[in-house]
């Protein structure tokens, strides 16, 4: 490539030394780029160095560059770049895609839809899809190269990305990455298309909603797509929920994908979690999700998990995390019984709770619940408790302060 003299070149030149600011004299042939995944380093060729040196710059700034592409002046100057971008490797356009000025100038030119300039960037794509996907700045180049290329470049796309499961996964709980996909998603929404990007996240379900940035892209599916395209995520919720529900993380998603799901595998993820109520309340993460189900206040639902806890409560109640499933199913609509029949089997368990620093609160919840919804239930609960005075010490102390009051009716529950 000759030096600079003319306007195209200058203006590549400006982005090529904007990437090489800070890195030492541009006469070095061994400057490196930021570090990147050793699967996905490029094996950056020379050549875009090889004919160059700062005086051929002009002295340009991006910053500066008036993008107004109702310019004519402009399209000129990004249309005469081309010859300049054409000739570049797939490896140098990686490089040129981490400086945010360089990664707009390449965005302006697909802008401009030329068929030359959308090719060679899918030649990038091909080489280096997940790091371009990952990049701070690079992502805004594949979000404008999806945009601007046609149905079939598109589908060339989706199969390169979602052809390797662990480069798809890595792509999509990154930051930048997941909202490649999702733009991809929305792009591909009634193309046959689509059904390439949902078998991958089938593939790949339980270790994607594990993560916050992940399950955000497999809720994205929900939402923008319909029941019969989003079957296998559906699938693959009720195959892993034990898994989502047990984990910090996967809990949260499996209540987001609840919210979000629609016909009958929904009842048949609910009706799972309620028949494994017992072993999730007790579990830090999934008494969570069994707390999500019993606030969407199915009474089928409710009666079967409120059922299936029956000779457990007493256990719950002394749990940070089952108490609060247990409060859940007092405060259910005509479940309070259930609870409290447990309670009344043994007065000095009542007592034990009654002290306790979790059950203190639940037997609280029992005497304001009951004295609302079952006054006999109440009454029953405060004759085991006739001798609350002895509750004036410690986690007692507020259970004897609600029953020196006479538990007011209509009081916080």
């Amino acid at each position: 490539m000759a030096s600079g003299n003319y306007p195209e070149e200058s203006l590549l030149l400006s982005l090529i030394n904007l990437s090489l600011s800070g890195h030492g004299s541009s006469t070095s042939r061994t400057h490196q780029p930021s570090p990147m995944p050793p699967i996905m380093t490029p094996p950056f060729s020379q050549s875009i160095w090889a004919d160059h040196c700062p005086s051929n710059t002009g002295g340009a700034n991006l910053q500066y560059m008036p993008w107004n592409l109702q310019d004519e002046t402009m399209r000129v100057n990004l249309n005469s770049g081309f010859g300049v971008v054409l000739g570049l490797e797939d490896s140098d356009i990686i490089l040129l895609s981490n400086d945010q000025w360089s990664s707009e100038y390449l965005q302006k030119l697909l802008c401009l839809k030329d068929s030359r300039i959308v090719n060679k960037m899918m030649g990038v794509v091909y080489s280096f899809p997940i790091y371009l996907m990952t990049h701070q700045y690079g992502h805004h180049l594949f979000v404008k190269l999806i945009e601007s290329c046609d149905e079939e470049q598109r589908g060339l796309i989706t199969t390169t990305i979602t052809s390797d499961d662990e480069l798809f996964l890595t792509a999509s709980v990154s930051k930048f990455g997941s909202l490649c996909i999702k733009r991809l998603i929305k792009k591909l929404v009634g193309s046959p298309l689509i059904s390439l990007v949902i078998s991958a996240l089938r593939r790949i379900f339980k270790d994607t909603m594990l993560n916050g940035k992940g399950s955000s892209v497999i809720i994205y599916c929900l939402e923008t797509l319909s029941d019969q395209q989003n079957e296998l995520l559906y699938v693959a919720a009720i195959n892993h929920f034990r898994d989502l529900a047990t984990h910090v993380v996967g809990c949260v998603s499996l209540n987001n994908f609840i919210n979000d799901m629609r016909g009958p595998h929904r009842a048949q993820l609910l009706d799972l979690i309620s028949c494994h109520a017992a072993f999730l309340s007790k579990d830090p993460s999934g008494n969570f999700v069994v707390q999500h189900v019993l606030e969407l206040r199915d009474p089928i639902l409710t009666q079967k998990i409120c059922f299936i806890l029956r000779g457990k409560y007493v256990e719950l109640s002394l749990l940070k995390y089952g108490s609060h499933v247990v409060e859940k199913c007092l405060k259910s609509p005509g479940m309070a019984h259930y609870v409290v029949e447990d309670f009344l089997k043994s007065r000095s368990q009542l007592f034990h709770l009654a002290r306790h620093k979790y059950g203190n609160y639940v037997i609280q919840t029992a005497l304001k619940v009951t004295k609302s919804e079952n006054i006999s239930l109440h009454r029953r609960l405060l004759h085991e408790l006739r001798d609350y005075h002895d509750l004036q010490f410690g986690y007692g102390r507020k259970l004897y302060n609600l029953i020196a009051a006479g538990v007011p009716v209509g009081g916080s529950v």
